[in-house]
């Protein structure tokens, strides 16, 4: 007959393996940015590091001709690479022998066991949505690049992917004040600066799909909107990756409450990737006894990394206040 410590440890791995596919589709769920990008995720199978063939000048051989004209075949210099290191994340679930023998018996096994791994989800969907907006340097270097680097206040400075913002002007994103205070249904500034920004970051059909809100952004807009188009906010399409709250300039427009209170992201994501490794796509780990602790660890582990093409095609206003 199996120990209580081995039934445990089995049931945990058991239960664990099963639960990761919903973990992974919870986190998916959990806020607007991560959500968004996990449905639009690459799945790749490894290597070094994240590359990217980058265009950054336009092909001056692309001319008009006629007859026996010369053509131009110069040799042009056209891309560069973008290299981005992974980044990991774990999740360690514990369960020490005295808790394993107070919990003895299989339905309260799984009890425990299911309470722990939701602690677990919650944490690490938290850490996950709050570095997203952050710039990547916390932990040493180690976290996941946030929209406070990809998407910068100051994009004139700073190496990105490798590549210098201050000296390969082409890389920087776009950054706008706010003009005024959000909310005024006179006034139109939350409106009037989303257009600007719109208009500034777009590229032919080439346009921003998703619009991340922070509250004073969210409720500025929102109030803007319901004043002059009433109707076009009285809703929450449910999506596949979360709520939209508002539509604008046909972007899914969303109140993350992860994304700073006086900011509005505009996001293309044809043009920011997150990256997942397959072989630790929220991978349950084998459940091990550590050699100094009485107690088994189960790890969740996911390999990551967020990155963009194309700076240009992402923009943020800072400075928002509501009216």
């Amino acid at each position: 007959m199996a120990s209580t410590a081995a039934q445990f440890v089995e049931i945990a791995t058991m239960t664990i393996s099963k639960y990761s596919k919903k973990l992974a589709n919870n986190v998916l769920q959990s806020n607007a940015l991560f959500g968004k990008m996990y449905d639009k995720k690459r799945v790749v199978s490894g290597g070094k590091d994240l590359q990217f063939s980058i265009k950054y000048k336009e092909n001056s051989n692309v001319k008009s001709f006629k007859d026996y004209d010369k053509l131009l075949i110069n040799p042009v210099e056209q891309f560069c690479e973008a290299k981005y290191d992974w980044a990991a994340y774990n999740c360690a679930i514990v369960f020490s022998d005295f808790e394993m023998a107070k919990n003895s018996g299989e339905e309260r096994m799984m009890d425990l066991i299911k309470s722990r791994i939701q602690a677990a989800e919650e944490d690490l969907t938290n850490k996950l949505n709050e570095d997203l907006y952050l710039d990547g340097t916390g932990n040493d270097n180690k976290d996941i690049l946030g929209l406070a680097a990809l998407v910068a206040d100051s994009p004139a400075t700073g190496i990105v992917g490798g590549i210098d913002r201050a000296v390969d002007t082409w890389w920087q994103n776009k950054s706008n004040a706010a003009t005024g205070a959000w909310g005024s249904a006179t006034n139109l500034c939350g409106r009037k600066d989303v257009d600007k920004m719109f208009t500034d970051i777009r590229v032919g059909k080439t346009v921003p799909d998703l619009l991340l809100l922070g509250s004073y952004a969210f409720r500025g807009l929102k109030s803007e909107l319901e004043s002059v188009e009433r109707g076009n906010t009285d809703f929450k399409a449910r999506k596949n990756w979360g709520f939209v709250d508002l539509n604008f300039n046909s972007m899914d427009g969303v109140y993350d409450e992860s994304c700073p209170a006086a900011k509005a992201y505009l996001i293309n994501t044809n043009y920011m990737q997150l990256t997942v490794h397959n072989q630790y796509n929220f991978k349950p780990i084998p459940a091990q006894r550590p050699d100094d602790q009485a107690s088994f660890v189960q790890h969740i582990r996911v390999f990551l990394q967020l990155t963009t093409d194309r700076s240009a095609s992402h923009g943020v206003i800072t400075g928002i206040t509501a009216a």
